[in-house]
């Protein structure tokens, strides 16, 4: 291998490194908001049903636009 391709081949993986580590950190902070959604969402208020319905919602809605991305393709 040539001192030029090996040079691609890192350029390649940094850049597909660093997209990862922006994937992660949208996650990161998805999770955090959605955590923080679900602390204000009391079991004891709801039946158990309702509670799952809730919780659902507040992915669903949180994590939109990453899941219609995952869906497409783009991930």
């Amino acid at each position: 291998m040539g001192r030029y391709y090996e040079s691609d081949i890192i350029d390649d993986l940094k850049g597909d490194l660093s997209v990862a580590q922006c994937i992660v950190s949208e996650y990161e902070d998805r999770t955090q908001e959605f955590k923080k959604a679900v602390q204000g969402i009391y079991i004891d208020v709801f039946n158990q049903d309702e509670f799952a319905r809730r919780v659902e919602v507040q992915f669903r809605e949180i994590f939109k636009d990453l899941i219609e991305e995952q869906k497409n393709g783009k991930n």
